[in-house]
């Protein structure tokens, strides 16, 4: 497995101690690791925009640095990450924990980092990002069939109840499948989550819940029931992996 990181923190020794850790955590699980140092955030988000593809699939992020900080650079990475890329805070401080759940992150790490903490959190990366490549849906277009990827499903709604019709709505796209929601919430229940009785969201894409709305990735807002809003909200406090 190829994997690409980033580091991003100030201190050049903490830098230095996480590539070690993580490169010696790598050669023991047979990762290919490719890893870009940066000692400020305009220096990472340089890197990201000149690259022709977001160029990273782990981004480890120091929180407290002179100006723009960890959880203020999270914002930024948010609107332009895509969904196969993991976010990862590292900080002295672990009272830093409940807000950068604000931001969404994969993990959070204390420092200094032990090597069975980064050697679970490689293993995590590497089971989801091979779940997701196994998990396809299905769908048709212009009479065509494609094989859709999870990762490039916000949310899927029924669009005729009579006729077993679904729409998948991806980032530039629609199509058509035969079935029902229940079914396909079955078949894809670790990413898929009822909003109401006519719409199926993808965890992964949720940007922000509002007061009536699950706000996505794309800014697309979705109404969320009263029940389906509780359940959503429970899941998310216990499972804050999913806040991706």
């Amino acid at each position: 497995m190829n994997l690409q990181i980033a580091i991003c923190d100030d201190h050049k020794k903490d830098i230095q101690k996480l590539y070690d850790l993580l490169t010696a955590c790598s050669i023991q699980m047979d990762i290919d690791l490719h890893s870009a140092l940066f000692l400020s955030g305009s220096e990472l988000i340089k890197s990201i925009e000149t690259a022709p593809t977001f160029p990273y699939q782990l981004i480890f992020l120091d929180i407290e640095m002179p100006g723009e900080n960890g959880i203020e650079l999270a914002r930024t990475l948010n609107r332009i990450m895509p969904t196969d890329a993991f976010l990862v805070f590292v900080s002295h401080f672990p009272e830093y924990m409940g807000e950068s759940f604000s931001v969404h992150p994969f993990h959070f790490l204390q420092k200094p980092v032990s090597a069975n903490d980064l050697t679970q959190l490689l293993s995590d990366v590497r089971s989801r990002l091979a779940k997701r490549e196994r998990q396809l849906i299905i769908a048709s277009k212009g009479g065509e069939e494609f094989s859709l990827s999870i990762d490039k499903i916000l949310y899927i709604t029924a669009t005729n109840a009579k006729l077993l019709e679904l729409t998948i709505h991806t980032w530039n796209d629609s199509y058509l499948k035969k079935g029902t929601l229940s079914e396909t919430e079955a078949s894809c229940s670790d990413f898929l989550f009822p909003l109401n009785r006519t719409t199926l969201v993808n965890l992964f894409h949720i940007h922000y819940l509002s007061e009536n709305n699950v706000v996505l990735d794309n800014g697309v807002s979705l109404p969320v029931s009263v029940r389906c809003k509780k359940k959503l909200i429970s899941l998310l406090k216990s499972s804050p992996i999913f806040l991706m």
